[in-house]
């Protein structure tokens, strides 16, 4: 059995996003398949449970300090793996640790998951982009195979790294053992729902506006964080606009696949980055999607069947028609059983 290091994410279980997510569910299966499991957790979290079968959730020291203590954080996660002694590692994101790409052990599999096009993103600025250019190719060089998570960055990663071995592993259905549950009050409401980072990219404005404009009977519910500078700004432009509501994060498991199993549209805007777990998780309930029109989207739309718009004009003019009817039959690439069993070739340093 290996010794398996899961670093990147905030920690688990999951009350983050995407990547703490994924950091779950890996660590979860490669435990109870009997490999010895570190993941690092942010000193943060809210959970500081560490017991588990084959599993060593370690805390690592988080500092408030902005993105700083990402660093710090990073580091030394790095430092305390190296004592771990893995036999291969799998880094989420490379935004800061990459800085510490020659501190990682040297004698075992590095496995880099890329993530979306970071250097795109309209938040940061143009330095800032710089260094995440840097950062990528440093990354990128560094590990013995590189992750990407949509045939978009695939393409991308393989013209700009033609060296490298890169290889293609989406995200997964959402987690069926779970029960969903209302929030409290919630059980009859009929809601839009948007569930997102509210950055700019996200284009949670556009579909603000769409929905205004087709004068929706339904409610449009923000599910994500205001504690971004865009964020800050959308709720103070629109939290007196009539049945619009910020709710915050969701990460009770149950009220969150509540909401994505029971809203009348799911709208998603992410335009900056691959396959957004968001969108793979609510496809496990019904097609009432409609997307941001963009190749990342867009693959998924001509997959499985869901209309996307350009505009806030078009996604008006959308929520006036029937949405597309039933729940799609997920490709192999979006099922938990296939991701397992592709991500445990290549950390066990099989042939992909």
């Amino acid at each position: 059995m290996a010794r398996i290091a899961i670093l990147g994410s905030r920690g688990i279980p999951n009350a983050y996003g995407g990547f703490e997510w994924l950091a779950e569910k890996l660590a979860l299966y490669f435990s109870a398949s009997g490999h010895q499991v570190l993941v690092s957790r942010s000193s943060r979290h809210p959970d500081k449970d560490t017991s588990a079968a084959n599993l060593d959730i370690v805390n690592i020291f988080d500092p408030p300090i902005g993105a700083a203590g990402q660093f710090i954080y990073d580091l030394l996660s790095i430092m305390k793996t190296r004592k771990w002694k893995p036999d291969a590692i799998l880094l989420l994101g490379y935004t800061s640790s990459a800085i510490w790409s020659n501190l990682l052990p040297g004698n075992c599999q590095i496995v880099q998951h890329m993530d979306g096009l970071e250097w795109k993103r309209e938040k940061y600025t143009a330095p800032v982009r710089r260094f995440l250019r840097w950062s990528e190719r440093t990354a990128a060089s560094a590990a013995d195979i590189l992750i990407a998570d949509h045939p978009v960055i695939h393409s991308y990663l393989t013209e700009k790294y033609p060296l490298a071995q890169i290889t293609y592993i989406a995200y997964g259905e959402d987690d069926t053992s779970v029960t969903p549950k209302p929030p409290e009050h919630w059980k009859d409401r009929i809601f839009d729902l948007v569930m997102a980072r509210l950055e700019p990219e996200n284009q949670i404005e556009t579909i603000i506006k769409g929905w205004i404009q087709a004068n929706s009977p339904a409610e449009l519910i923000i599910a994500g964080s205001t504690d971004t500078n865009h964020g800050r700004f959308l709720k103070k432009k629109y939290c007196q606009t009539p049945n619009i509501q910020f709710i915050g994060s969701v990460f009770k498991k149950e009220h969150a696949l509540w909401l994505r199993k029971n809203c009348r549209y799911y709208l998603h805007g992410h335009s900056a980055g691959g396959t957004n777990p968001s969108l793979i998780q609510v496809l496990s309930h019904h097609r009432r999607v409609l997307a941001h029109r963009n190749p990342f989207n867009q693959y998924l739309a001509d997959m499985y069947g869901f209309p996307t718009f350009r505009n806030a004009d078009e996604l008006s003019h959308q929520l006036h028609l029937d949405p597309p009817k039933g729940i799609p039959v997920l490709r192999a690439e979006h099922q938990w059983n296939t991701i397992y069993k592709h991500y445990e070739k290549i950390l066990l340093r099989e042939r992909i």
